[in-house]
């Protein structure tokens, strides 16, 4: 098992592990889309765009939110049908 996998489990990863820079290399991506999303506006579907990508899952309507949004890591969660 890989440590993204450890990581949604819910284990413990060490950042002294050999392959922790997979985690920082998912988490500065996450925190460009972070900017990308709360600095200018963005109708319903680009938000959700850009979430789908912090998640790493598809989002589809009518789930959505209105912004600003933080995380660190984003990959861990999960919305349900019609999350608003």
């Amino acid at each position: 098992m890989n440590i993204l996998e450890r990581d949604l489990r819910g284990e413990l990863v060490s950042i002294d592990d050999e392959n922790f820079h997979q985690i920082l290399e998912i988490i500065t991506q996450t925190q460009k889309l972070i900017s990308k999303l709360n600095t200018r506006y963005h109708d319903a579907k680009e938000v959700r765009e850009i979430f789908s990508q912090i998640i790493g899952k598809k989002v589809i309507p009518p789930c959505g939110f209105y912004p600003p949004f933080y995380t660190d890591f984003g990959r861990n969660i999960e919305v349900g049908k019609n999350f608003l």
